[in-house]
């Protein structure tokens, strides 16, 4: 469902060779639905190369809701201070993530702020 000659087709197709991406299921990538946050530190993980962490998400009421394929990406992401929760207690993985709080994960994973 990615449209050859569309102006991302090329970074996507570069982004699901190298596995940054895998698509929603059922072969599709759905490019134009809103990203959620945990669709976002996933992309981001994988970019990155890291390596897992142990981190205790526990102290989020809400860590259970994490989709199993971002679990690894979330502890990794919040152990580096990457992102943030909404709250000291709420991660929000299934949120979307506004332009703010994806400019914000973006500059804290370039070091930037």
């Amino acid at each position: 469902d990615v449209e050859p000659g569309t102006y991302y087709a090329d970074a996507f197709a570069w982004a699901e060779e190298v596995g940054i991406v895998d698509g929603i299921g059922d072969g599709k990538c759905a490019p134009e639905m809103l990203i959620n946050r945990e669709q976002m530190v996933t992309i981001l993980y994988r970019f990155s190369g890291a390596e897992a962490v142990e981190f205790d998400l526990s102290g989020y009421t809400d860590a259970d809701t994490i989709s199993n394929f971002a679990v690894e990406a979330f502890r990794w992401a919040v152990a580096k201070g990457h992102i943030k929760g909404m709250s000291a207690t709420i991660l929000a993985p299934e949120d979307h993530a506004s332009r703010a709080q994806a400019a914000t994960i973006i500059a804290r994973y370039m070091d930037l702020i």
